[in-house]
């Protein structure tokens, strides 16, 4: 309903009629999939390389861990404190809560080879398959509605929650570069969905 002095005027310049719509189908869930990266291991998606020192007196090795905007971090310890040494955090959450998963320089680069200007390679053990389980475990024991799968043979990584929200994003730079170059959109069935009309009888 329309009111004031000019109503009768804009309405029936507007022409408004009764809607022939007579529900709409919203998606109460939703499903992100990847559509930017073409690698799998967690190494060539955030696009980060990695140098280490010579052991000194005391024992202890220097990483230099350079990301894809040269932007360097130094990290100093033994070989142990530097395998568990957290080098990005991601949170996951639906629409009632998140929690934190994080990963480790042995995560993502192969520490059995420190020494003098040693480039660091890639740690195979750790990729999508990886955030994958972190994600689902992490999921599971928080109580949080959100599953990823993905598919070893497409590539396909996707984040999905049936009932709300299904949210990665990095708590540090490192951690907002993977889920950027992961490219995670809203799947177009989803979004198919939530536009989709039907007309009244």
């Amino acid at each position: 309903t329309i009111t004031g002095s000019n109503a009768s005027n804009l309405t029936a310049n507007l022409q408004l009629q009764d809607s022939s719509v007579s529900s709409s189908v919203v998606s109460k869930g939703i499903s992100r999939v990847n559509t930017n990266s073409t690698d799998n291991y967690l190494k060539d998606i955030l696009g980060v390389t990695a140098v280490s020192s010579q052991q000194d007196a005391s024992g202890k090795y220097t990483v230099t861990l350079k990301d894809s905007k040269g932007q360097e971090t130094t990290y100093t310890g033994t070989r142990d404190e530097l395998a568990a040494q957290e080098i990005f955090s991601m949170s996951i959450g639906d629409s009632n809560k998140s929690a934190d998963i994080s990963f480790t320089l042995s995560d993502i680069f192969d520490l059995s080879n420190l020494g003098t200007d040693k480039q660091l390679t890639t740690n195979r053990n750790t990729d999508l398959s990886t955030l994958k389980d972190r994600i689902n475990a992490t999921a599971s024991s928080e109580g949080i509605g959100v599953e990823a799968t993905y598919d070893t043979a497409t590539n396909k990584f996707t984040l999905s929650n049936p009932n709300g929200h299904a949210n990665l994003t990095g708590n540090d730079a490192l951690g907002s570069a993977l889920s950027s170059n992961l490219g995670l959109a809203q799947s177009a069935t989803d979004v198919a969905q939530k536009y989709q009309t039907t007309a009244g009888s």
